[in-house]
């Protein structure tokens, strides 16, 4: 099977969070319009069966934690890996592959909404739409994180993609199940980022940017304007069973 994109048409946002948003941390201001030019983003994150089918030897094709299912996402991938995927993606497609942006993969997030989640800002509305860390998964490992979602999304860890609610755009577990790596170097300030959507390649890039919530993100992490911080140093060669990615495709007309 094809991996499936969504044409992201062109357009403007208010990216980040304003200081009034519940959960917020600084790293997510200050809020500036970034207008973003179209692109296709891919429908789900990227699964274990089509990691497979890309890195073969010598790369590692089965990295992920939780395996099973081929339709589950993969993890346990760093950037540099998740890079390789799309540089192989693009020699064997003939198409110009590659991480989203931060700015585009919030965008696409939001998806025209400017609530704190898509859905709203309530999380405890988010286990139709996100594989969170909700009553399953306080259940299994009530020790997990210090606070959970109050519904219940059906699954302990990871779930097979699409198996919730889309976003408006339809996009699936955009704030749920697995982070995604994006191609931006880490800043903890949006001042002096480019607001046309291209990756922001400035500072030291000792760390890569992860977007996205997770299976085991508690609700302060499951918002669109949440970003990895230094607390969570994320060199480009680090790795964990909660981040995976998601493929941008540019088309050159």
């Amino acid at each position: 099977a094809e991996m499936k994109f969504v044409p992201i048409a062109a357009g403007c946002f208010e990216m980040g969070s304003p200081d009034s948003e519940a959960g917020r941390y600084p790293n997510e201001g200050p809020v500036h319009k970034v207008c973003v030019t179209y692109v296709d983003l891919g429908q789900y994150e990227v699964t274990q069966g089509e990691w497979r089918k890309v890195m073969i030897f010598p790369n590692t094709p089965a990295p992920s934690y939780f395996k099973g299912d081929d339709h589950l996402p993969v993890e346990e991938v760093n950037w540099n890996e998740a890079q390789r995927f799309t540089w192989l993606m693009s020699l064997f497609g003939h198409g110009g592959y590659r991480l989203p942006t931060e700015a585009e993969w919030e965008y696409a997030a939001r998806a025209g909404t400017t609530t704190s989640r898509y859905w709203g800002d309530n999380i405890d509305d988010g286990c139709a739409y996100e594989n969170i860390a909700d009553q399953s998964l306080k259940k299994a490992a009530p020790d997990l994180v210090p606070v959970f979602a109050n519904c219940d999304d059906g699954y302990v860890r990871t779930a097979p993609v699409g198996s919730f609610k889309p976003n408006p755009w339809g996009l699936y577990d955009m704030l749920g199940n697995v982070a995604n790596w994006v191609g931006d170097c880490y800043v903890d300030s949006y001042s002096g980022t480019p607001t046309d959507g291209s990756p922001n390649t400035s500072g030291a890039c000792t760390s890569r940017v992860v977007r996205g919530g997770s299976w085991y993100y508690f609700p302060r992490y499951v918002r669109a304007a949440d970003r990895s911080n230094d607390q969570f140093s994320l060199a480009p060669d680090i790795r964990d069973y909660d981040i995976g990615l998601r493929v941008a495709r540019t088309v050159t007309p």
